[in-house]
């Protein structure tokens, strides 16, 4: 979520000084974001957090360094001078929340105000409002939507995946969340190889780099009506491929499921036999850190020998070629690996044929019939994924 700071000025303003408290039970995490505001080119910022006494303070200076060209804010009306990007915490209570300009503290010691030509001057203000709305129970019978984690460096790039766990079946599902932009770049919301991306009739995942949001809608039916329906299970909606921009400092940067995002605000929900329901939401974390990183995990499907993302005979028949006349191996080991013994043996061939084409009702291990990461550690390894 975010609020902005905006000001009318007759007159050219050389500097601007600001302080905001918030309530820390309905803000967390605030931080000051310049991009696209008047003052994003100004010589001089700086802003601080203290969570102590839940202010925000501010200040701004737009002719900082020499050579001095008197650089000012040129008159105008609701010009955005900051923007306060926070999240609001699943505890929030339901009502209004101020965002209150502060008139002036100690330590440091700061005023709210600008200054006109040399002149300090505090400007009449209006505090914000935050309209918090109570989130309706979660309903636990339904399942989850959660974020995973990895690990990478400065500048490189990874991927979390995003699940869904549904205990009834579910004709859509929105899921809405944010991100650090300052620090994260959300690349893309890659849908190819998961369930959302092949089993929906309509799929639209966006982002909002300039707000650090994604969201991913997913329809899987219409019109014709058909009754097709996402199952009860564990399904990997997508994949969210993330970058770290350079120069970030190490540390846990969250990936959050956040209802209310947005214009108009959208909430994280499934739908089943017509209706909304509410699933648990389970964030997920980016750790970064400086040197060596954990490669992200290869997702591959289960017996997929060849490495087209389908499980169909000629997967059966690749693996016996290698196995039998020295042909091209397997891409990915582990997808091999038909029964996830840890072993690859003509058994696994056996398997995807009895499955497909034999009447057998043993399915192939997971991952199936879903792409996924290896659950079980073997001496196998994915050197290519999907």
């Amino acid at each position: 979520m975010s609020a902005v700071v905006r000001l009318t000025n007759p007159m050219e303003v050389f500097s601007i000084s600001a302080i905001v408290s918030y309530d820390p039970s309905v803000v967390s995490h605030p931080r000051v974001d310049l991009t696209g505001t008047a003052t994003a080119d100004w010589e001089f910022t700086s802003w601080e957090n203290h969570r102590d006494r839940a202010l925000v303070t501010f200040s701004s200076l737009a002719d900082f360094l020499p050579p001095f060209e008197a650089r000012a804010l040129a008159p105008g009306e609701n010009q955005s001078v900051l923007r306060l990007v926070f999240a609001i915490p699943s505890t929030a209570p339901a009502g209004d929340s101020l965002l209150a300009f502060v008139d002036e503290i100690d330590q440091p010691r700061l005023r709210t105000e600008v200054v006109v030509h040399g002149t300090s001057v505090v400007p009449e203000w209006t505090d914000g409002v935050l309209h918090v709305i109570g989130p309706e129970p979660p309903s636990a019978e339904v399942g989850s939507f959660s974020v995973g984690a990895a690990a990478t460096s400065p500048g490189g790039e990874t991927r979390l995946p995003l699940h869904a766990v549904t205990l009834v079946e579910a004709e859509g599902l929105t899921v809405v969340g944010d991100y650090d932009s300052p620090f994260l770049e959300l690349l893309d919301v890659d849908v190819g190889q998961s369930l959302a991306g092949n089993s929906s009739d309509f799929v639209a995942p966006t982002i909002d780099a300039e707000r650090g949001q994604f969201l991913l809608s997913v329809l899987f039916d219409l019109p014709p009506l058909e009754g097709k329906a996402l199952p009860p299970g564990d399904h990997l909606l997508a994949s969210l491929v993330f970058r770290v921009k350079p120069g970030t400092p190490e540390g846990s940067y969250p990936v959050r499921l956040t209802d209310g995002l947005g214009a108009p605000p959208r909430s994280n929900f499934l739908v089943s036999n017509g209706e909304n329901q509410r699933p648990r939401l389970e964030n997920g974390a980016l750790e970064v850190r400086s040197g060596e990183t954990d490669e992200p995990a290869a997702v591959f499907l289960r017996g997929d020998a060849n490495g087209n993302g389908k499980l169909e005979i000629s997967d059966a028949i690749y693996l016996l070629s290698w196995q039998v006349r020295e042909g091209p191996p397997p891409p990915c080991l582990d997808a091999a690996d038909t029964d996830d013994d840890g072993l690859i043996t003509r058994a696994d061939a056996n398997l995807v044929l009895g499955y497909l084409i034999g009447g057998l009702e043993t399915p192939p291990a997971p991952p199936f019939p879903e792409v996924d990461a290896d659950l079980t550690e073997d001496g196998l390894d994915c050197q290519t994924g999907l």
